[in-house]
């Protein structure tokens, strides 16, 4: 049978157009059963096309044969198939733009702003705010900040935290007040407002990089992962330190402090290492289990057991403890000259050698509420300590054999 296809062309051509016939015709009885069984149709279907392809596999149609069989199958398809495809919608974080909602306002025509503080005369009379006052309940936060950036309520002056002024409040726990946050153009409610992975309050408090730009030193990696890597995220260009030592911020944020920062800490602990590039990937950091400092009343918080991969070479560190202000307020503030608020405590050590707790050199800073400590050396256990209990006779008596407890007791005071 193929021979006498091979060498008759009349045969062949005749053959090829009844081929092309059955076809079509098998694909158009598939689509008039499509009503009583679409499961049945499609199986059907399948099995016409690949029938269909066995046929024509053995010979060569034409190109008009070809296309009046494409036509076919393509009117068949259209009526019997729906494909529908959907595609996720890209999303991506917007640059916070604190007067994106004034302009908002604006563009929709909501008419006069009486007292100018970004909230239309309108607005305010559906959130019961005075018109004719910038800052209703008096807490430093105009009622555009508050109903706009803040989410604070307008007409109560500590909306979120009892007896603390919604300005002085961290809402987003990153280290900045909201007062602070509004006054740098950073978002509130964000912690990391530029999305580079350091927190606001690391950038401005611990590594002086813009909270507002992701790459501050435009060399095309961003800030934290410069930071993670050991290079300056402020010099363009420059890589780490000679010797490969360099600075390296450890923020509060970090996977290494999550579970010493957690709720109930008065404080979060930040770090910045000396040291050569991933150092922070081998760092470990806990509350301490040890059984002498649990709970004890001199300490503030938990004291924290910091150790390190034995192949860490880090030259020196220093230790933030940024205080919870409101923590500070309540316990700490006793209006007195010296010793008062941060100012009562300083950064204490265990001296494995001594089997004592011993005093560092202590710095503060007011305004951000950040007590620190130099250290050196091998990494050990870390707290703070209230000088208001514990005496410095206390001290003494634990440390009365070393000779050196004369340098180590000159505090910052």
């Amino acid at each position: 049978m193929i021979a006498a296809h091979n060498n008759n062309k009349g045969d062949t051509k005749m053959t090829k157009r009844i081929a092309a016939f059955l076809l079509a015709l098998c694909l158009v009885t598939c689509t008039a059963c499509s009503s009583s069984s679409s499961a049945k149709d499609s199986s059907r279907a399948d099995s016409s096309s690949s029938q269909a392809e066995t046929t024509t596999s053995g010979t060569t149609a034409s190109t008009a044969d070809t296309s009046s069989v494409a036509e076919s199958s393509s009117q068949t398809t259209s009526k019997t198939t729906t494909v529908v495809t959907e595609f996720p919608e890209k999303t991506e974080k917007t640059v916070y733009d604190p007067q994106a909602q004034q302009k908002e306002y604006s563009e929709r025509g909501e008419g006069k702003d009486t007292d100018t503080d970004g909230l239309p005369d309108s607005v305010e009379k559906q959130i019961n705010t005075d018109p004719k006052k910038k800052d209703t309940d008096g807490d430093g936060l105009t009622d555009y900040q508050e109903h706009c950036l803040t989410g604070t309520d307008p007409l109560v002056r500590d909306s979120k935290q009892k007896g603390v002024y919604d300005t002085k409040v961290d809402l987003d726990n990153d280290g900045l007040s909201n007062e602070t946050e509004i006054r740098l153009k950073t978002d509130p409610k964000d912690p990391d407002t530029d999305h580079d992975g350091l927190s606001d309050g690391d950038e401005v408090n611990i590594c002086h990089t813009d909270p507002l730009k992701p790459d501050t030193d435009g060399d095309g990696v961003k800030d934290g992962d410069e930071v993670k890597a050991g290079t300056d995220p402020l010099q363009k260009g420059k890589g780490t330190a000679s010797g490969g030592y360099s600075e390296q911020p450890v923020p509060a944020s970090s996977a290494v402090f999550r579970s010493v920062n957690a709720a109930g800490q008065p404080f979060a602990l930040s770090m910045k290492l000396f040291a050569k590039s991933g150092a922070e990937s081998k760092l470990k950091a806990q509350q301490t289990a040890k059984a002498d400092l649990k709970g004890s009343k001199v300490l503030v918080g938990s004291a924290v057991d910091i150790t390190a991969d034995s192949s860490v070479d880090c030259r020196s560190a220093v230790l933030y403890f940024r205080m919870d202000k409101d923590y500070v307020a309540k316990n700490l503030t006793f209006g007195k000259k010296e010793r008062d608020g941060i100012k009562a405590l300083y950064v204490a050590y265990f001296d494995k050698q001594a089997n004592a707790l011993l005093p560092l050199t202590t710095t503060y800073d007011e305004a951000s509420a950040t007590v620190s400590a130099q250290v050196t050396g091998e990494l050990t256990t870390y707290m703070l300590v209230d000088s208001n209990v514990w005496s410095e006779e206390m001290m003494l008596s634990w440390a009365q054999s070393r000779k050196d407890f004369g340098d180590m007791m000159k505090l910052t005071i």
